[in-house]
C-alpha cells in the first residue's frame, strides 16, 4: 500500500509523539496519558511539520525507521527511487 505525503507525515508525527511520550513516562514514572498527546500537538505541532518539510527524512527510504528524528543530514540517508514500468 502506498501511502499519500500526508499520511506518511501523520505516521512519523505519531511516531515522534509516541517516542516523546515515552520519554516523558520515564520520568514521571508513569504514563502521561491523552492530554500529553493533544499538549505536544498544540506546543509542537508545527515546529514538527516546518522541520519534516526541510529534513531529508521526507524523501528518505529508510523513514518508517528514523524518520521522526526530523534530520537535516543523515549519514544513512537513501534516496527513495520510484518504480518505473518497463516499455511494453
Amino acid at each position: 500500500m502506498t501511502l499519500t505525503p500526508f499520511q506518511k507525515y501523520m505516521e512519523v508525527q505519531r511516531h515522534r509523539i509516541d517516542v516523546d511520550k515515552w520519554c516523558e513516562g520515564e520520568k514521571i514514572s508513569r504514563d502521561p496519558g491523552r492530554d500529553y498527546i493533544f499538549s505536544w500537538i498544540k506546543i509542537n505541532g508545527e515546529r514538527f511539520r516546518i522541520l519534516y518539510e526541510t529534513s531529508k527524512c521526507k524523501k528518505c527510504r529508510h523513514w518508517k525507521k528514523c524518520g521522526y528524528k526530523v534530520l537535516v543530514e543523515c549519514n544513512d540517508y537513501g534516496e527513495v527511487v520510484e518504480s518505473v514500468d518497463a516499455p511494453a
